[in-house]
């Protein structure tokens, strides 16, 4: 047998050895695949999935657009509610875009306490545009550039026209609550300092919230202290130490704990005090009323006739505290009734004009 025979035949066998590899490792590969993924899960690549996660969130931001503006309409779910984030946390999406938009909604609603429905409605709108520039050859790089460059001109035009009040804070603040918080029945001036004198952070901490059925809207009241919702309760003091874990008491865990502090020699618990604790009535409950002259904390006791009522009005109030709460970081403000959007919208159709180039096409489809 020839050389070059003999180095066909190992080349042969060196082949067929590779190709049991590959499909030994793709039989791997799929047995894995098939344990790590649930049963009946689909797969979608390239132009289908981006066209699915396309889909998702502009089904999303359609199902909250009618909600939006003064004249939006109710969605019944479960419950009657105009709320956006109420209704994305009731509805249960699979779409991973969708996912996306109901996590920045969950956001707004936490830090901010409003336009949930806004900012779900704009990125679902924002999101029919890449669809169209896809059709066009666009790179998703140059689509993602062309938008960032988009948003740094809205918000440098913004900062531009901003009023700053951080230099006459108090007088700002009683203006902010005469005018802004004048429908908001519930947040007066006591829970304003409260959240005032938290920084605006902690308000949170500041301003509890308890709501009880049985009455009318119209009872609803501000009780400058704390009150403790828990039955089976009986306790009447004067001048006391009080100490309040909101968590379940657990025996063995509170002994490591104390054992940490003894052989770490720290001593993190404060301890407040009150003047006077007793019971009170609300309906037919009866909760604990801690009273303390320092009044760094006060209780909102919502009433309503059903639940669905005490529920929204609770929600309305948290976005008026989250709302007195930003201004109280934030005491820089832009005019309403449309001009910020105006403004925006003009900053980025000049750069638009300004940018040439496939960056230029999408810049002018955020307008």
């Amino acid at each position: 047998m020839s050389l070059r025979d003999n180095t066909r035949k190992r080349t042969k066998t060196g082949s067929k050895s590779i190709n049991a590899t590959h499909r030994a490792e793709f039989s791997h590969n799929a047995t894995l695949k098939q344990r790590i993924t649930e049963t009946f899960a689909e797969e979608e690549k390239w132009e289908i999935a981006r066209l699915s996660s396309f889909a998702g969130a502009i089904a999303i931001g359609d199902l909250v657009k009618s909600t939006l503006g003064p004249k939006g309409m109710d969605i019944i779910l479960v419950e009657v509610t105009i709320d956006g984030a109420t209704i994305l946390k009731a509805v249960g999406v699979k779409n991973p875009a969708a996912k996306i938009l109901e996590d920045m909604s969950r956001f707004f609603d936490n830090e901010v306490g409003d336009r949930t429905t806004s900012a779900t409605v704009l990125a679902s709108e924002l999101l029919r545009e890449p669809e169209k520039l896809n059709e066009q050859k666009l790179h998703p790089q140059t689509i993602i550039a062309g938008w960032r460059a988009s948003t740094q001109a809205a918000r440098s035009v913004l900062i531009v026209v901003a009023q700053d009040n951080s230099k006459d804070a108090e007088k700002f603040m009683e203006e902010f609550d005469e005018h802004c918080l004048d429908d908001a029945q519930l947040v007066d001036s006591v829970p304003a300092k409260v959240v005032l004198g938290q920084a605006g952070r902690r308000y949170r901490d500041a301003v509890e919230r308890i709501k009880k059925t049985g009455g009318c809207f119209e009872e609803s009241f501000l009780n400058e202290g704390f009150l403790l919702d828990k039955r089976g309760v009986q306790c009447t003091s004067r001048n006391a130490s009080i100490l309040i874990a909101n968590t379940p008491m657990d025996t063995v865990k509170f002994k490591d704990k104390i054992k940490d502090m003894v052989t770490t020699r720290t001593n993190p618990v404060r301890l407040g005090r009150c003047n006077q604790i007793w019971q009170v009535m609300i309906g037919e409950d009866t909760l604990l009323r801690f009273e303390s002259s320092l009044r760094r904390i006060c209780t909102v006791v919502i009433r309503g006739t059903t639940q669905q009522i005490t529920d929204e009005a609770d929600r309305s109030l948290h976005d008026a505290l989250c709302m007195l709460a930003a201004t109280v970081k934030e005491a820089r403000i832009v005019y309403g009734g449309g001009c910020p959007k105006t403004l925006m919208a003009c900053a980025v159709f000049k750069l638009a004009a300004e940018t040439t180039g496939k960056k230029s096409m999408t810049i002018g489809s955020v307008r």
